[in-house]
């Protein structure tokens, strides 16, 4: 490597194998052979004041840390990694990424409606980091009661208002934009991989954990997104290291994707006791947590929120 690209020798990235944004970095960096360690633990305490428990959050080896998935894209490429980052303007870059906020709310709730909470829960005792460690599991064991309230709060104030939340339909008619733009393309990208590939496919490895099974039937009937997701799983599955590639359950939906070993379950089961034998102070870190989910300009929604208000100040004032 380079002596301009020792600062990706070894980096840390901040995040759980279940969110979207994280597995899309986290493929394009297993891509690169970067090697990578993914942690749920925040990167510091004074991170977690400044910017909450939004993830991904990457620390190159030189010690700076960037926020965004897609401007950890554009960070590689302007470090040698390339992921076709130029050949898409920024306009096209933001609405890219507006289309996949909007995927995202769209499935994100139906991972923990009722008849899923406590298959919610289970789901981060399955989930891997690398290397595995004792604070790891405490911190992961916490997220599990943070993302559980949050969605719940959530789908509560959704419902209140009467707006509707994981209907079918509308997640088909997102998938439909996605399989029209691989109507003709081998990649999103154009001819070779690149960084929209690795942002769509952290939206599949996410929808495709065991949580939203629901959805497997409606992408299956997508046929240019079934042809590009054998690519991709062909192309991220020799150089996972260790990350598990959910996407195969497209094909095989009874596959069990290999899960921690048992001490680690066993630990992560007494952890998220001892939060519940604390839960009013659990509860208290959690909506610090929320506040602080606020200074993050990478939260979930963010994107979405500030292009929507460039264009209402873009539009001619009405007379």
């Amino acid at each position: 490597m380079s002596e301009k690209n020792s600062a990706w020798q070894v980096v840390t990235l901040y995040g759980v194998a279940h969110s979207p944004w994280v597995q899309g970095i986290l493929l394009a960096l297993n891509h690169h052979k970067i090697d990578t360690q993914l942690t749920s633990y925040p990167l510091s305490i004074r991170w977690f004041w400044r910017r909450g428990l939004v993830f991904p959050a990457l620390k190159l080896n030189d010690g700076s840390i960037h926020v965004d998935s897609f401007r950890m894209y554009e960070l590689l490429e302007e470090n040698g990694f390339a992921l076709g980052v130029q050949g898409v303007s920024t306009e096209q870059r933001t609405v890219a990424q507006v289309e996949l906020e909007k995927l995202f709310s769209n499935y994100s709730l139906g991972r923990c409606i009722d008849g899923k909470r406590w298959r919610f829960i289970k789901g981060w005792s399955l989930m891997q980091e690398s290397p595995s460690t004792l604070h790891g599991i405490v911190c992961r064991a916490f997220l599990s009661y943070y993302f559980w309230i949050l969605i719940r709060l959530v789908i509560f104030f959704t419902k209140r208002y009467d707006r509707s939340f994981f209907v079918l339909a509308e997640f088909d008619a997102h998938m439909d934009k996605w399989n029209q733009q691989l109507e003709n393309r081998k990649w999103l990208t154009g001819d070779d991989i690149g960084f929209l590939d690795f942002a769509l496919f952290g939206q599949i490895q996410c929808m495709t954990t065991g949580l939203t099974d629901e959805l497997l039937p409606i992408i299956k009937q997508k046929a240019h997104i079934v042809r590009w997701v054998e690519k991709m799983i062909a192309i991220t599955k020799p150089v996972a290291n260790g990350n598990p590639i959910y996407a195969q359950r497209i094909f095989e939906p009874q596959l069990v994707v290999e899960s921690p070993p048992v001490w680690q379950r066993v630990m992560y089961w007494l952890v998220w006791s001892g939060y519940l034998l604390i839960l009013p102070i659990t509860i208290a870190i959690v909506f610090l947590g929320f506040r602080n989910r606020f200074k993050n300009p990478a939260h979930s929604g963010a994107v979405m929120s500030k292009y929507r208000q460039q264009q209402d100040r873009s539009r001619p004032p009405q007379t």
